[in-house]
């Protein structure tokens, strides 16, 4: 009504679609420059016609109050009218546009603009009491709509490839546009999107070509073998190529899965997180990088290594993690993020263990060890002949928690660790060091004796050798350091 013609304008329904989805529109004065008079008629209209539904107005209310702002400023206003008469440097008449045109186009110009609005409030209005003529007819509560299941978006995903398969051009462009955008519930895939635009194209869809032509001129260029030496390492026994260091932040596990995926370095992608079992096959007990760190390839870790292994336990999902500084395996929930790291790698799946759910029985930790390792990792108290893990589970645990950890516990090779009773931790605290046996401590160190009151356990500061009655359910910075008692 406007302009005369629509928004969009393309060769076909698939490019006409695409551009609804992802093209922005032109303002209205850019077709029509004489509405260009018409002031916050152009921001209005795109408000309106916004791709995101937060950035169109809200309600009627509001619509009302933008269409009020929308006002006629003359073209003279603007500094652009030429008044009829004017002369020029030498005397001379200059021929210019009359005042009684800019009126009649400024009453044209209003009755365009006010059908619009017109027609918007009559729209608006019968959407309006349509509803309220069904709310007095029924009283059926609105359908909510709801995310599709993931089983529904997986049926859709195989009858979609399938037709793609079969030569229907426009299904393989739909499922690369689903993969590239991350829409649907489909989690974003530039590989998979890339797989079905070239089926596009080579079925003669050109947005599919135009947009592989685009992504190609953008991909990294590969990398010298000098320059891939210092990104990343290849595992000669796997084949499998790591990076040389992990991101270095704290993320959930999801954000180090979207960091692996989106990942590109010395001209590569096609990076993700590895298995727990792939992150246990490059510890190595020989080898001392950062002064803790067992990694092959001397890579540069800098906390516990998300992995792609999932866990089932009561109903909660996690994810493994791994550390490499005390050989341990650990599951942690997805929103995790204390010194959880991701560490990316590239190279086929160990099918042993690249997608597979660790079964609820799965103790948290499994860590094997003796002699000189079972130093490193325990110290036994030679008064009390007690054996205590070298460091605490380090991560905020409420009591509950602090005891469940350290009765799965497995360490070096032993099992029945229990959280200490609060005589014995004060047995080893020490003035001086403050802890004996250079055990390492991140916190208050939860115990197993009762507290002051119901619902409550004592708790040691080994900064100031005093203890505490704490409830049950307090876990700010309150940790489980475990231990076995002679004859365990």
């Amino acid at each position: 009504m406007l302009t005369g013609q629509t928004p969009f304008h393309a060769e076909n329904y698939e490019g006409w679609a695409r551009q609804h989805q992802t093209t922005p529109p032109q303002p209205p004065s850019a077709l029509r420059p004489e509405l260009a008079s018409w002031q916050g008629l152009d921001a209005l209209t795109l408000r309106l016609l916004a791709k995101d539904r937060e950035d169109r107005p809200k309600d009627v209310a509001e619509l009302v109050g933008l269409l009020d702002a929308v006002r006629y400023l003359p073209l003279d206003e603007y500094g652009e009218t030429e008044i009829e008469g004017r002369t020029d440097s030498l005397g001379q008449k200059v021929a210019g546009t009359s005042p009684k045109i800019i009126y009649r186009w400024g009453i044209w110009n209003g009755l365009l603009v006010g059908g619009f609005i017109l027609a918007v409030l009559t729209i608006l209005f019968g959407l309006h009491r349509s509803q309220q003529k069904m709310n007095s007819v029924t009283q059926t509560p609105p359908v909510v709509q709801t995310q599709p299941s993931i089983a529904d978006i997986d049926k859709d995903i195989a009858i979609g490839s399938k037709a793609c398969d079969e030569g229907d051009r426009l299904k393989c462009d739909g499922l690369g546009y689903l993969y590239e955008s991350g829409s649907y519930g489909v989690v974003k895939d530039i590989g998979k999107a890339r797989q079905f635009y070239r089926k596009s194209c080579s079925l003669g869809g050109k947005l599919s070509c135009d947009t592989l032509k685009k992504w190609d001129a953008n991909e990294p260029k590969p990398a010298s073998v000098e320059e891939a030496a210092k990104l990343t390492w290849t595992d000669p026994v796997t084949g499998l190529t790591w990076t040389k260091k992990d991101n270095g932040g704290d993320v959930t596990w999801q954000q180090a899965t979207d960091y692996c995926r989106n990942l590109q370095l010395a001209g590569h992608s096609g990076w993700r997180l590895a298995t727990i079992d792939e992150l246990q096959g490059i510890y190595d007990p020989n080898a001392n990088v950062n002064g803790h760190d067992h990694v092959k390839g001397n890579l540069q870790l800098s906390g516990w290594e998300w992995s792609s292994t999932q866990y089932n336990v009561n109903a909660s999902r996690g994810a493994w993690a791994f550390g490499f500084s005390i050989f341990g395996q650990h599951p942690f929930f997805l929103d995790d993020l204390r010194d959880d790291r991701a560490l990316c790698v590239r190279g086929s799946a160990n099918q042993s263990g690249s997608s597979a759910v660790k079964p609820a029985s799965v103790v948290p930790a499994t860590i094997r060890g003796g002699g000189a390792e079972s130093e490193a990792l325990t110290w036994t108290d030679p008064a009390t002949r007690m054996m205590w893990t070298k460091k605490d589970n380090g991560s905020d645990v409420t009591w509950q928690q602090a005891t469940n950890y350290c009765r799965k516990l497995q360490l070096v090779g032993q099992s029945n660790w229990r959280l200490a009773t609060i005589d014995e931790l004060q047995g080893i605290y020490d003035p001086n060091t403050h802890v004996k046996g250079n055990i390492q401590l991140d916190g208050w160190e939860w115990s197993s004796s009762p507290g002051n009151e119901s619902g409550e356990a004592w708790i040691f500061l080994f900064l100031t050798g005093k203890r505490f009655s704490f409830p049950f359910n307090n876990s700010n910075n309150n940790h489980a350091l475990c231990v076995r008692g002679p004859g365990q």
